[in-house]
């Protein structure tokens, strides 16, 4: 570092303001974990804290705590929600580290309501966001399930996917253009436009980039007018290829359900009264055409050998999703137990991918729920929850986790799919990544250096690259 670090907060305090600046030990040591719950299976290796916690205000504010971490060469953080599940969180960087929170970035810049444009700073959470646009009749195409903890910035950094994404696409589709402030302290904003062709879209190289090439200050998404009209449709099926073949025909035959997923027996015996796997639909509109559209997927359910259940258990299934996220995250967290991992593979793989991760943890002794998911014309999501058998060493339930998420991710690599699907890498899965990825990786860490010569952005991220 250069310079003390009374020196730094000095400098901190002129880019933001004293009261924005913090290095109090309640303050920092709050910032050293997020809802990755391999943190808590490793005591002998506790997250270091950061040094410092900023809270700017705008992109402009960005750029000078930037300017600051360059002049002193300290290692940047970004920080939204808290909510992310694979370890964002925590630094294993020898520098002293500097927090951004992006926080107090969170008003409504602008909303277009007739080219249904709405305009926001990346520290908004989901939740005030959907509130800002509902009473205007509108809501963001892009509902994660931690719709209220989670903030816009923490969607893009990990180019997320929500609940709406078999009808909408993922982040990358309902973004528009962004705002981001640069190792160096310059801010770039990448054109907003229905559609262009003048060269590459500069604003992919930063979705999905974990905060690694700069920091996402603001965006542009599309939205979308409340619908009048819902509808569900709700499947039951004895095999899970059954399942997926029949939504891939659903998702292929034009009807769009808004929201789609395939329950685990063990989840759908709770809202169906059926272990079946429970295929799950909703289709929006106005007028016949959402019933119109449920009427056609009820057909491809038949054709693929499933059965109908009562669409109360859909709206049921959806409804529980809904309203125990908050505690199902905090529960994943703090539990030494129960892991999870997002993986994604291809129509044609998808079943595949599941039974074997499935069969395969259950040779472990481990319990297994699976929800597949986020689909689209492609293929999907699967969510792959577990829970360890009983371990009479407590120092074994890393090890054993580690087991488990290697098995998961094995599965997906053999099905050809995606080891990470909508959630990000973050420590969790980054050596998985680099190893699928390639020279690809290396790629990206060309990108990096050339972004940020000095190494200050989430460097973690590309560690031994």
């Amino acid at each position: 570092m250069i310079g003390t670090e009374e020196d730094v907060t000095q400098d901190l305090t002129r880019a933001v303001g004293g009261e924005h600046v913090s290095s109090r030990p309640s303050d920092v040591m709050f910032y050293a974990r997020d809802c990755w719950a391999r943190r808590h299976l490793m005591p002998d290796d506790p997250p270091r804290h950061p040094v410092w916690v900023v809270w700017p205000g705008a992109a402009s504010e960005v750029a000078r705590v930037l300017q600051v971490a360059g002049r002193h060469e300290l290692a940047v953080v970004p920080y939204g929600g808290g909510s992310n599940l694979v370890g964002g969180a925590g630094f294993g960087d020898d520098r002293p580290v500097l927090v951004v929170d992006t926080k107090r970035m969170s008003r409504v810049l602008e909303l277009d309501e007739t080219s249904l444009i709405v305009q926001a700073q990346a520290g908004i959470t989901g939740g005030d966001l959907d509130e800002y646009l509902r009473v205007r009749g509108l809501f963001v195409a892009h509902m994660p399930t931690s719709l209220s903890q989670s903030t816009l910035g923490g969607w893009l950094a990990t180019r997320s996917a929500g609940a709406f994404t078999s009808r909408y696409g993922r982040i990358d589709r309902v973004c528009m253009g962004i705002t981001a402030a640069l190792p160096d302290g310059s801010v770039v904003r990448t054109r907003v436009a229905p559609r262009r062709a003048t060269g590459p879209d500069l604003m992919h190289l930063f979705l999905g980039s974990e905060g690694a090439l700069g920091i996402i200050t603001a965006a542009h998404l599309k939205v979308v007018r409340v619908s009048k009209v819902r509808v569900w449709l709700a499947g039951g099926f004895k095999e899970l290829s059954q399942a997926v073949a029949a939504m891939a025909d659903i998702m292929s035959s034009g009807t769009r359900p808004v929201v789609a997923s395939i329950a685990d027996p063990v989840v759908a015996l709770r809202h169906s009264g059926q272990p079946s796997f429970m295929l799950v639909c909703s289709f929006e509109g106005d007028g016949e055409l959402p019933v119109v559209q449920r009427d056609e997927a009820r057909l491809l359910v038949l054709a693929h050998g499933g059965a109908y259940l009562d669409p109360a258990a859909a709206s049921g299934f959806w409804t529980a999703r809904r309203n125990d996220v908050f505690g199902d995250i905090i529960a994943r967290a703090e539990s030494r137990v129960i892991g999870e991992v997002d993986i994604g593979a291809d129509w044609r793989h998808l079943a595949m991918v599941a039974d074997d991760a499935r069969g395969r943890l259950e040779s472990m002794g481990c319990g297994v729920t699976m929800e597949l998911g986020f689909f689209g014309l492609e293929g999907g999501a699967l969510l792959c929850k577990w829970q360890l058998p009983e371990i009479s060493d407590p120092e074994d339930v890393g090890l054993r986790q580690d087991e488990a998420l290697a098995i998961v991710l094995d599965a997906a690599r053999r099905g050809g799919g995606a080891v990470a699907h909508h959630r990000g890498v973050g420590r969790q899965r980054s050596a998985a990544v680099r190893a699928q990825l390639g020279n690809r990786f290396d790629l990206f860490a060309d990108v990096k250096r050339q972004l940020d010569p000095k190494g200050l952005m989430n460097p973690w991220l590309t560690e031994g690259a």
